[in-house]
């Protein structure tokens, strides 16, 4: 919602319930380590499946080189 008061006192409204504190820092809402090690397991997880696909890829090559040297 948009201040369009023209009386400055009012040109800093702070939102219902809600403080402002002088000399305070805000604290983030993201655990960074929590985060970073989400990251690696799926990025551990993502590198398994491709290693999956290539092996069946290679199974497939395989299998198709037989048939051609038997067919």
């Amino acid at each position: 919602m948009r201040n369009t008061s023209t009386d400055p006192a009012q040109a800093f409204a702070v939102a219902t319930g809600k403080t402002i504190n002088s000399g305070m820092l805000e604290g983030s809402n993201v655990d960074a380590a929590g985060a970073l090690v989400e990251m690696i397991q799926l990025q551990r997880q993502f590198e398994m499946q491709v290693k999956i696909i290539k092996n069946g890829d290679d199974n497939a090559q395989s299998a198709n080189s037989l048939l051609r040297v038997s067919g």
